[in-house]
């Protein structure tokens, strides 16, 4: 006699067809009333349409109410005229994910006159480092037939702030650019010279932007786009639109391996009109601070003294505790002992510094710096999109890393300030190894 049993349900086979249907009926229900997400064509934007939707995003902006923060069932629009083709509509719609346009054309018979509509997204919305109200910011793939007949694109960034659209980053592609998703929701854009990252505010929008710098790529890479080519001499459009901010070109720019010490800290924004006293005597505070701490640290030993007799000579001076300030003076002793040491002038028209004599605006000024190179991957740019002329390469502190194959581009970025009367200042993070080299 066995130990163990098993019992089985017996199952007739009418119960069997029962149950088979009851399933399939469940199945069924799931998929019809499962939510399928949107999907857009992988379409890039015409430059011609894209230059007649500038107009509609300022008006977009401008219709937005102070509470809207991207809810998808608030749909505001506008429309305008492309231009070069008159018989063509563009209308831009904000949604969650970005902005789209729809672009709709008369297509006229001897019948009637027939709309022609096709919808692509033409920016996807990113996210932001520094999250401020009336504050978005997009990526877009616009494209064009160029000299050669061929399609051109490039990548634009653009920033929303105060209803107002401005560009805060214009990139071609050439057939050197790779793309590569690298965590959390971001791709990055990868060439000999730079890298650039960008973080989707969804999946659908990193779908839609990924694969749309894809198919630009490959053609690029089909039709062996250079930089000193013929091509893409319709970009200089979008150079010479309004131009973001500091803070915002910043954010265009900074990658992962930048270090926290090194990286842009944007200036501090104006107080509103609501700020507490508080905060109003804080900030008055911190700037009197700045100031005698630059003159005491010029008139002491800065190899005996420490960041507390500095801070005890302030409190002195000041006749007031101020251990409430005492990161705020630590990180300004720094910056200011930074900036004590200025750059050495290898001729008159080549200087060669520190991350702090390209962070100190004063200085460069003064020396008529309008071309800076930064050779590391760890500093960031400090003054972009100002009168600055500024030019990367990428490498690590480390003995592997070749700058052999940089000298070219170098040598031309330097004469290029020498031709111009100006000075040009190679810095890396301490002034020692990488840019004593480039």
């Amino acid at each position: 006699m066995p130990r163990y049993f098993h019992l089985k349900t017996v199952r007739t086979n009418s119960q069997f067809k029962t149950l088979r249907r009851l399933e399939t009926d469940r199945l069924h229900s799931a998929t019809k009333f499962r939510r399928k997400p949107k999907t857009y064509p992988v379409t890039l934007i015409r430059h011609a349409d894209f230059v007649a939707a500038c107009a509609s995003i300022q008006t977009i902006y401008s219709q937005l109410p102070d509470d809207y923060d991207g809810d998808a069932t608030r749909i505001f629009s506008a429309s305008a005229e492309n231009q070069q083709a008159p018989a063509v509509q563009v209308t831009c719609v904000v949604n969650v994910v970005g902005l789209l346009i729809f672009r709709s054309k008369a297509a006229e018979s001897v019948l009637h006159t027939k709309i022609k509509r096709s919808t692509h997204l033409m920016a996807v919305r990113l996210q932001t480092e520094y999250p401020r109200p009336h504050r978005h910011r997009y990526c877009c793939v616009i494209s064009t037939n160029g000299k050669q007949g061929t399609e051109e694109s490039a990548v634009l960034g653009v920033d929303i702030t105060n209803h107002q659209a401005t560009i805060g980053l214009v990139l071609p592609i050439w057939q050197d650019m790779s793309v590569k998703l690298y965590g959390d929701g971001g791709f990055e854009l990868v060439t000999k010279d730079t890298e650039k990252q960008f973080r989707p505010v969804s999946v659908q929008a990193l779908w839609a932007a990924f694969q749309a710098v894809n198919r630009a790529c490959h053609v690029a890479r089909t039709n062996a786009y250079f930089s000193r080519g013929l091509t893409h001499d319709w970009v200089s459009y979008y150079h010479n639109l309004p131009a973001s901010d500091t803070c915002q070109m910043q954010e265009w720019l900074k990658t992962d391996d930048i270090d926290s010490f090194n990286r842009y800290v944007p200036p501090q924004a104006p107080l509103s009109d609501d700020a507490t006293d508080e905060e109003k005597e804080r900030r008055r505070m911190e700037a009197l601070l700045a100031a005698k701490l630059q003159e005491i640290m010029y008139s002491v030993d800065l190899e005996e003294v420490t960041v507390l007799q500095l801070r005890q000579r302030l409190e002195e001076e000041l006749q007031q505790p101020l251990r409430d300030y005492r990161h705020f003076i630590e990180e300004e002793v720094l910056t200011i002992y930074g900036r004590m040491d200025e750059a050495s002038a290898i001729l008159d028209h080549l200087l060669l510094g520190t991350t702090f004599n390209a962070s100190n605006r004063a200085e460069l000024e003064r020396r008529s710096v309008s071309h800076i190179l930064n050779v590391t991957r760890e500093v960031d740019n400090f003054f972009p999109g100002e009168k600055f002329e500024y030019k990367n390469i990428r490498v690590y502190d480390d003995e592997q890393s070749s700058l052999l194959s940089h000298f070219e581009e170098t040598h031309r970025f330097i004469n290029e300030a020498k031709a111009q009367g100006t000075a040009c200042l190679v810095h890396c993070k301490m002034g020692i190894s990488r840019s004593a080299t480039a």
